[in-house]
């Protein structure tokens, strides 16, 4: 596919970065494995998995929960799905700009 993906004189596979609206699922979203040959015969590599990250705008947003005094909440963050699997949550705010809380989770210290 041109402009898509390149084989190097070495055989190296390229995937050049590419615009947003360029995305194709056939080729940044496939299976891949490398073939070398001889006279002696052939060998096919193991399969790599290609999955391509496009960088765009996205936001995330909390759902409203209305809760009886005394009860326990649970807020979830959500998350585009088009970007959930390269995205984590590692704190939430409270407040206004001049007073804001962050609340951490224990695995954001690692």
């Amino acid at each position: 596919v041109p402009g898509l993906r390149q084989i190097l004189p070495n055989g190296n596979l390229v995937f050049p970065p590419f615009r947003a609206e360029d995305y194709r699922q056939e080729v940044h979203a496939q299976v891949y494995a490398c073939m070398a040959k001889n006279q002696f015969g052939s060998v096919i590599s193991r399969d790599v998995n290609v999955r391509a990250v496009v960088s765009q705008y996205y936001e995330v947003d909390v759902n409203k929960e209305h809760v009886i005094l005394g009860n326990s909440a649970i807020f979830k963050c959500l998350i585009p799905s088009f970007v959930a699997d390269f995205v984590d949550v590692v704190s939430w705010t409270s407040g206004d700009e001049q007073e804001e809380t962050h609340v951490y989770s224990a695995d954001s210290y690692g």
